[in-house]
């Protein structure tokens, strides 16, 4: 790298900088009105067992299709949620089948849904993740 070159930042770099400068506007601007909180960053992950590494302590949860691993900075303040998906870090097992009715979609009254055949999914998840809560 030539010397008048700058290195782009990492995106880890760059999240401290962001929270930094966050940090500073309002350390030297006590009475500009706040963001809205709790706040929640959402980050998305791969899945690997380097990046549970990396994550550290957490809470595990999940839902149908995603799995978190949440990380709770500042009580009731910051929270830092690492998504992925859930057949990232678990096994898909599909075990039957259910018919579903035709309905309306929620929110868009023209939209019909046809009746149709839906997958019964269990998941088998690894031993080091099975402490996780649904959420």
């Amino acid at each position: 790298m030539e010397e008048n070159q700058v290195r782009e930042q990492t995106p880890q770099e760059k999240a401290v900088t962001y929270f930094t400068a966050l940090a500073k506007y309002y350390a030297t601007h006590p009475d500009a009105p706040a963001p809205y909180l709790p706040q929640t960053e959402y980050v998305w992950i791969s899945g690997t067992p380097e990046e549970y590494k990396a994550i550290g302590a957490g809470e595990r949860e999940y839902s149908d299709n995603n799995f978190f691993f949440t990380v709770e900075l500042i009580p009731d303040v910051l929270t830092l949620k690492f998504a992925t998906n859930r057949e990232n870090v678990c096994t898909k097992r599909v075990v039957g089948t259910r018919i579903v009715p035709e309905y309306i979609q929620p929110g868009t009254p023209s939209q019909i849904i046809a009746e149709h055949t839906e997958e019964i999914i269990e998941w088998d998840c690894p031993e080091s993740i099975l402490t996780a809560k649904e959420s």
